[in-house]
Order: C-alpha cells, then sequence, then structure tokens
C-alpha cells in the first residue's frame, strides 16, 4: 500500500522556511489573529491543540515540528537545538527561531513520500507551581492544510497558543504551489534595459554629428579668408607696378 495518494490539483503552499515566536501567554483558545481565514490554507475546523495541564509555562525544554501527509505519516520531522539555534539550554517566552520545511529540501520536486498536508507542534514546558513546586506541561498542535493551489497556509501573526508565526514574507515553492508565474512582474527588468539602451546610444550619435559639424563649417571660412589675402596682395602689388 502506497505512503501517499495525490489528487492532481493537490499542492504544498506552505512556507519552505517556518519563522516563530515564542508566547507563552496564549492557550489553545486564544486569537489565531487570522483576519481572512478564507485566504489561507488552513482546515481550521479540524485543527487540533492541547496544553496539559493548561498552565503557562516558564520555559520550554522540547520544540518539535512535524510534516505529515495524506496519510498521517511523518514524512519529514525537526527538533529545534536550544543550544544550537539560541545558545542556551531552554526556550524563554519571546526566544525567536527558524526550521526549514521538506519543501526546501524537495528540489526538484519528486513527492517520494508524498506533500504536506499537516504540521505537528510537540513541546514540553517546565511550570512553577503556586506553591514552588516544579511540574511540566506538555503542548500538541496539528494544523491540517488545505493543500488548495495558490493559497498560502501562513501569514505574520498568525497565533497557535505559544507558537506565533514571525515570518513576515514567507516564501513559497513556486514549484510546489502552482504560483502564478512571476515573470511579468520579473520581466520590467529586461523591458527597462533596452529602452535605456537607444538612450545610451544617443552618445555615439552625439559626437559624430557635433564632430564634423566644427569641421567642415571652421575649414571652408578659413580658406575663403587666406584667398581673400592673397588676392588682395595681388591686387596692390599690381597697382603698385602699374604707379611706377
Amino acid at each position: 500500500m502506497p505512503l501517499w495518494t495525490r489528487a492532481d490539483d493537490a499542492c504544498a503552499c506552505n512556507p519552505i522556511i517556518y519563522s516563530w515566536k515564542l508566547d507563552f501567554s496564549n492557550t489553545c483558545d486564544s486569537p489565531r489573529n487570522i483576519t481572512h481565514p478564507e485566504l489561507f490554507g488552513v482546515e481550521y475546523d479540524s485543527l487540533t491543540c492541547s496544553i496539559s495541564p493548561a498552565e503557562e509555562p516558564d520555559l520550554l525544554t522540547f520544540i518539535r515540528f512535524e510534516e505529515l501527509n495524506n496519510t498521517d505519516h511523518v514524512i519529514y520531522n525537526f527538533t529545534i537545538d536550544s543550544e544550537k539555534v539560541l545558545g542556551k539550554e531552554f526556550f524563554s517566552n519571546g526566544d525567536k527561531f527558524s526550521h526549514e520545511s521538506l519543501i526546501f529540501l524537495d528540489h526538484p520536486p519528486e513527492h517520494k513520500n508524498g506533500l504536506p498536508t499537516k504540521l505537528r507542534i510537540s513541546a514540553i514546558g517546565n511550570v512553577t507551581s503556586a506553591d514552588g513546586t516544579a511540574d511540566t506541561t506538555f503542548l500538541n498542535i496539528t494544523i491540517p492544510f488545505t493543500n488548495e493551489c495558490e493559497t498560502p497556509v501562513f501569514d505574520a501573526g498568525h497565533t497557535f497558543a505559544w507558537f506565533v508565526f514571525d515570518n513576515p514574507n514567507p516564501f513559497i515553492s513556486q514549484e510546489h504551489c502552482n504560483l502564478p508565474s512571476e515573470e511579468p512582474s520579473q520581466s520590467i527588468s529586461p523591458s527597462s534595459s533596452p529602452t535605456e539602451k537607444p538612450s545610451l546610444s544617443l552618445f555615439p550619435s552625439v559626437s559624430p554629428s557635433s564632430q564634423p559639424s566644427k569641421e567642415p563649417s571652421g575649414s571652408p571660412s578659413d580658406e575663403v579668408s587666406v584667398a581673400c589675402i592673397i588676392i588682395s596682395s595681388i591686387v596692390t602689388e599690381k597697382l603698385t607696378f602699374s604707379t611706377h
């Protein structure tokens, strides 16, 4: 049985790089800060979130992201190493970090195990109770994607409990998402280049036109002046000779 079955119109429009900011004050019921959910490729009705016990953590000791295909097999997972990313042993409120998607590595697209259709986030936090005792809290979120072509999944500020998407311009794979071609906008550069070249070619045209205009106009006038002097001297000599 194949791990992946794919409809022809399925696309992966999730970011190739996820960027997050931690906000421990949020819960699973916190507003997601998504003004127009219909513009984004998340099946919000199927999104699941749990925090147990439902307490605000002091810090996180573990964060892992998993991408699943449409048969719920994990096709890519990434555990954030706080030592490497932040230079400390834990994650604090307000920390920021990024991680790649399978799409980042799948180039050119092969879809050996399928496209990401869900993002699962798991985290473990330390909690200090009112009596001073330490406890542990667990967070699990599963975010299902619609996989509709040309439909981005996230935007900056979208909130999923402790995790706030923090990339203001998420880069989406042109090949995996079937985005409209960007060539028209990029063609501004080639089109401007030819229009500039004729303007630059004016400089060679000015040089020849200005150069001949000076030499021919100056040269004949000098010859006429010389001829007049010669004729005047001859006439003077003749008049002088006749008087003698």
